[in-house]
């Protein structure tokens, strides 16, 4: 994972749970980032995060249920792109903004 990114979300105060998760996948720490993702099932970004999950588990049919349920391709870029790319989007659309 992206050590950068890794770092931003540390630094994130009052974080949201969406970024938490994320946080918790770079570390390693599958249960507290599923716990998340399962919280809201059916919401897109919650979903979304499942999806990946299962497939940095190696669950291939679990994780592909997932990206069929939220529209993607399994598979389409690495974990570490996937990751990435959803950290950037959920910074911007999750992070609180200073006043």
């Amino acid at each position: 994972m992206d050590k950068t990114l890794e770092s931003h979300l540390e630094s994130t105060e009052n974080q949201h749970e969406l970024l938490a998760a994320l946080l918790f996948t770079a570390k390693n720490d599958w249960e507290a980032a599923h716990f998340i993702a399962q919280k809201k099932e059916g919401v897109l970004d919650y979903d979304r995060i499942h999806a990946l999950l299962h497939r940095i588990e190696g669950d291939e049919f679990n994780a592909k249920y997932w990206y069929r349920r939220i529209n993607e391709v399994y598979g389409k870029y690495t974990v570490a792109e996937e990751w990435a790319f959803l950290t950037k989007e959920f910074i911007e659309k999750y992070a609180k903004k200073a006043t």
